[in-house]
């Protein structure tokens, strides 16, 4: 069995630290952040990414742990992957004037 602080590691990564438990919409706060820091780091093509592949894979072994532990499949608390996702899905988009409003 797990001890409780690798518990709460494995947790704080796939709730973002914490910010998958608000009550409402926590996914789509899992979206904005990464919105955020994709549009923040989107010119920094390494640290980009860095924190894509970082990202994803920890929210694999994370998002796992915390699903197993929690009984529950795709728990709304778990949103590392739509973190993750934002980074995939604005790798392609160029960084210009025409594109900036699109980020």
């Amino acid at each position: 069995m797990m001890n409780k602080s690798k518990d709460f590691i494995y947790y704080q990564i796939a709730t973002l630290f914490g910010a998958g438990d608000v009550k409402y919409a926590p996914g789509t706060l899992g979206s904005f952040i990464g919105l955020i820091f994709a549009c923040f780091f989107h010119d920094k093509i390494f640290i980009y990414s860095f924190i894509f592949g970082v990202s994803f894979i920890a929210g694999l072994i994370s998002s796992d742990h915390v699903e197993r532990q929690m009984g529950v499949e795709d728990p709304n608390q778990v949103i590392i992957d739509e973190f993750s996702c934002i980074f995939a899905i604005f790798f392609f988009v160029p960084n210009d004037y025409m594109t900036l409003p699109l980020i």
